[in-house]
């Protein structure tokens, strides 16, 4: 009887135990749909709070982006308190020219300068390289030249107070006076601490810009009529950084402008700076879009002229009317004749001269 209690129990307890599992298996699986809806609802239920916060912040992120983006392309701080005008199309006017005036050169047009009536330039194409002479008005004439065994000539101006030609190199400056289909040759100043140099000229002094746009050893040395040295303008404060940047510069007797090319909208644009003759800042203006190679040039009195590697010259004073002169060929390098007369060029075998009529 004992025994058949304990059986009687066992019995029991096996029939209890496979309830209790077979519970197990059907509750389980309803509770976890349950809980997997419960958890969606959730994320759906407090998702707009976080849209709305994740807005502010990506356009916090944008804004601080642009801000950032704009402090790094804003100008050094020695800049700030320089007038600088942002390029504006309608502060230019249109200068109107005459009928374009193709001239043919007898060699490729390297370097230019005129002396008011005529070119003198050199060409690159031959080694030796040439030096060339050509007149203007007769288009008939081979262009006397001679064989330039010098460095090659980087920069070249006409220096009218001493009606010679000034040629700069990597090692020397020269004097070049021609007469009668001559060329007179004569080394003025040596150069031994420059890799790179540009030159412009005013009624008293050469100057003399060594190595522009290296910023370890960039300056500018002056020279008299006779090419004795008279003092050296050594960078910093308050000359503007873009100043250094230059690649081409130009001097009148009230002022000194150097341009450089400032990178803008996947371009670039050509900015002029001007400055005193005692390296006081003037001015700093964006004058419009450009290539790599542009040119400023002087008519030796208060006009400044500037090649943008384009169909288009700029022509400005330190302080007043800015003119956009339209060209019928594109320009890299000018001669200016005088201030309505000026010879532009592209390194081919000829050049444009333009007649302003106004």
């Amino acid at each position: 009887m004992q025994t058949d209690c304990i059986v009687t129990e066992l019995n029991r307890i096996e029939e209890e135990v496979k309830k209790i599992i077979v519970n197990k298996q059907i509750d389980l699986p309803q509770a976890i749909p349950k809980y997997e809806l419960n958890f969606g609802n959730i994320n759906v239920t407090i998702s707009n709070a976080p849209e709305r916060e994740a807005a502010q912040v990506t356009h916090k992120i944008e804004s601080s982006l642009k801000e950032e983006l704009k402090t790094n392309q804003q100008e050094p701080d020695i800049q700030k308190n320089v007038l600088h005008e942002k390029l504006d199309e309608n502060s230019f006017s249109h200068e109107d020219s005459s009928p374009d005036s193709l001239v043919r050169t007898s060699y490729s047009v390297d370097c230019m300068a005129s002396d008011g009536t005529n070119i003198m330039y050199t060409s690159i194409c031959q080694v030796p390289h040439l030096i060339a002479y050509c007149y203007l008005d007769d288009r008939d004439e081979v262009d006397p030249c001679r064989a330039w065994y010098q460095s090659r000539v980087i920069d070249m101006i006409y220096w009218k107070s001493i009606s010679k030609f000034i040629c700069a190199t990597d090692k020397e400056v020269y004097s070049v006076e021609y007469n009668n289909k001559r060329f007179k040759i004569i080394s003025v100043i040596r150069g031994n601490i420059w890799l790179d140099v540009r030159i412009a000229s005013n009624n008293k002094h050469l100057w003399l810009w060594i190595n522009p746009g290296m910023h370890s050893g960039d300056m500018i040395e002056i020279y008299s009529t006779q090419f004795q040295h008279m003092r050296t303008i050594k960078f910093g404060e308050p000359i503007l950084y873009w100043f250094r940047r230059g690649t081409s510069f130009a001097t009148t007797d009230n002022c000194v402008a150097s341009i450089n090319r400032r990178p803008q909208n996947n371009g670039q644009v050509v900015q002029i700076n001007i400055f005193s003759l005692d390296m006081e800042p003037i001015k700093s203006q964006d004058l419009g879009t450009c290539t790599d190679l542009v040119q400023i040039r002087t008519d030796g009195i208060k006009r400044f002229f500037v090649t943008t590697g384009q169909t288009i010259i700029h022509r400005l004073m330190a302080r007043g009317k800015k003119d956009i002169i339209d060209l019928s060929y594109v320009g890299n390098s000018i001669a200016v004749l005088n201030s309505k007369r000026f010879v532009v060029g592209d390194s081919n075998q000829d050049v444009e001269l333009v007649q302003l009529l106004t």
